[in-house]
């Protein structure tokens, strides 16, 4: 059978001589939920009055057991079909069975919902060995009557605006009932017809319409039950919500703020709303714009550009600028997927996290932090370093939220251990009451650097620290880095190097840079290197490396700069820089020392300013974390 989401269908056969040539055709992809072509789709509506199409469909959406009669085991399957289509954008996500045959009897005594076909004699057969549980809606296709448990039933309040427009649209292509006031359904159900509604008996059957009139008809029937859950979703990403960390194991709906999206609705439709939200259909809609796929849905794409519409439409908005819809508008998926806001990214980086700490902590993937710092500074300050490595892992562990994920297990971190010749030099002349001692040794350290006995102990550094990282987590670790002061320096050209040697082949893809996920350069004096090669169009510093953006598409990396307005070795790099995705200068003013005279040297504040430059790091290291435990393409490639 073929489903919305499916995609082909085919016409009728053209028959060349003693071949059979098939033709097949793309379905327009702005037309969904893709159906069954021809008038078998208004099987259903021919056999049924519009009330009761509405009840009916909406039992399925708050997922009852349904099983449909007819004598045609045709119209059984048509119906079946039509009904499963009118869900878009949700799915049926139970038990499918168009036509059950009589050994299969037993499948209705099962405690799950379903939506099954039974023909006449298959159905005597389950009455007479009273094999029809009390709890299962049953539907005579053929006498149109709905049969349902009375508790049930009492819950089937549809919010009336949505409700009264959808009978409306739908009703000049349904079954007319015999009494003209609504049929079945406004016996068995609490929802009646609007009062104003009047039904016409002129209306053309199935058998009397045109093609031209069927196509019509089948958009329009479409188009009614896609209008409904577009009202009743409409402006979805302001229900988005981090819930309480007191949750451990949230689910897809505790981000999703149930309470203010029934406030929307009378009370009386609480009931119902109340059992749609808690479907399993209604979780998935949530969970393919939680955690959406590399290559977006095309479900998820056109419902959410049609929510964009409407809201174009509004008049609220008409003199502010409206979002673009070019699937709606084009019929073709843009290469870069939906433009607009999914969920807020607050909301969706809890989620992810929420999922990845659910799993066994041996299947997380492991995230290495490499930290080079300024000249001296693990040698002068080593309190300052360990206060700064605590910093991290707090603000990191903030936006994992839960305590499941074993923060020194997820995050390698490891300090380079190069010792600074500027650092070094320059102690002589400590406690010499001496201004801006930290820029002095950046300076000298940068001037040294063109020594090559120098700058091969610094590279023979960096070398060992991959080496030592890659020795205890593996090869293909993802690395973050980030650098401070002439360690940007280092940091920068070490990686340039080993990203683009022509001999690397006795290294693993840790150690050749190849596995770079996140750069972040603080109060980087780059510019001031004179004589050095940096990077450039001919020779980038990839970050995500090529490998990186290879497995994990999405992975949300890339070079971070920060700089203070009162460093005077730090720079704005994104200009002079393509390679740089950020540039942010801070204005925090510097803390003092612990005699409380004299300010502290101003590269600690790139340790110590949490608003400005901790938690963003945190965040930046937290997306990669998140981004690379999702599965990887490799490991989809080989499943």
């Amino acid at each position: 059978r073929f489903s919305h989401s499916a995609s082909f269908f085919v016409q009728r056969p053209e028959f060349v001589k003693s071949a059979c040539q098939v033709k097949v055709e793309i379905p327009p992809s702005n037309a969904l939920p893709h159906t069954m072509s021809g008038r078998d789709f208004l099987l259903l509506f021919q056999c049924l009055d519009a009330g009761s199409i509405i009840m009916l469909w909406a039992l399925l959406l708050v997922e009852q057991k349904v099983v449909l009669h007819a004598q045609q085991p045709h119209v059984l399957t048509m119906a079946a079909e039509t009904l499963c289509a009118l869900l878009f954008p949700f799915n049926w996500q139970h038990v499918y069975i168009p036509i059950l045959p009589a050994r299969l009897l037993d499948i209705l005594q099962a405690p799950v919902p379903f939506l099954m076909g039974i023909d006449q004699e298959v159905l005597k057969l389950a009455e007479s060995k009273q094999m029809m549980p009390e709890d299962v809606v049953q539907v005579d296709l053929d006498a149109n009557t709905i049969s349902c448990d009375e508790s049930v039933a009492a819950k089937m309040h549809l919010p009336q605006k949505q409700y009264q427009k959808l009978f409306k649209a739908i009703a000049p292509f349904c079954h007319r009932p015999a009494d003209l006031k609504g049929g079945a359904s406004a016996s068995a159900f609490p929802m009646a017809p609007p009062p104003e509604h009047e039904l016409d008996q002129a209306q053309p059957t199935l058998n009397e319409m045109d093609e031209a009139q069927v196509a019509s008809a089948i958009n329009a029937v479409k188009a009614a039950f896609l209008r409904f859950f577009v009202s009743m979703m409409s402006k979805y990403q302001d229900l988005m919500i981090v819930p309480s960390s007191n949750l451990k194991q949230p689910a897809a709906v505790d981000f999703f703020d149930e309470k203010r999206w029934m406030a929307r609705f009378s009370t009386g439709y609480a009931p119902w709303l109340q059992m749609f939200v808690a479907s399993q259909s209604f979780t998935q809609w949530l969970e393919q714009r939680l955690a959406p796929s590399e290559s977006l849905d095309l479900d998820v794409v056109f419902f959410n550009e049609a929510l964009d519409a409407k809201q174009s439409r509004s008049a609220k908005t008409k003199f502010f600028s409206k979002a673009t819809t070019p699937l709606l508008s084009t019929g073709r998926v843009p290469d870069g997927g939906y433009s607009g806001v999914l969920v807020p990214p607050s909301v969706r980086t809890v989620y992810n996290a929420s999922m990845i700490a659910a799993r066994p902590v041996r299947s997380q993937q492991q995230v290495a932090l490499l930290l080079v710092l300024a000249s001296g500074l693990q040698e002068s300050d080593p309190k300052e370093v360990e206060g700064f490595k605590e910093r991290l892992k707090q603000e990191f562990a903030r936006n994992l939220l839960w305590s499941r994920v074993d923060i020194d297990a997820a995050l390698q971190l490891h300090v380079c251990p190069w010792r600074s010749l500027g650092a070094e030099q320059m102690a002589i002349f400590e406690g010499q009451g001496l201004e801006s001692m930290q820029a002095r040794k950046t300076l000298l350290d940068i001037a040294l650097y063109a020594n090559d006995d120098y700058r091969l102990k610094l590279e023979s550094a960096m070398r060992g620290s991959l080496r030592g990282i890659a020795e205890a987590g593996g090869g293909n670790l993802p690395l973050c880095v980030i650098s401070q002061g002439f360690g940007s320096v280092l940091a920068i050209d070490y990686f340039l190097k080993v990203q683009h040697a022509s001999n690397r082949a006795t290294l693993t893809p840790l150690e050749r840079g190849d596995t770079v996920a996140y750069f972040c350069t603080l109060g980087s004096p780059l510019p001031l290197v004179a004589g050095k090669k940096l990077p450039d169009a001919t020779m980038p510093l990839e970050v995500p490396a090529a490998y990186m953006r290879e497995r994990w598409p999405q992975l949300r990396g890339g070079w971070d700069n920060y700089y203070h307005k009162a460093d005077m070795m730090g720079f704005s790099l994104v200009e002079a820089y393509a390679d740089v995705k950020q540039d942010a200068m801070g204005v925090a003013r510097p803390k003092r020392g612990p005699d409380r005279q004299q300010e502290k040297p101003i590269q600690h504040i790139y340790l110590n300013e949490l608003a400005e430059f901790v938690r963003p790091m945190a965040q930046s290291l937290s997306w990669v974390w998140q981004d690379t435990n999702r599965p990887a393409k490799s490991d989809k490639d080989e499943r």
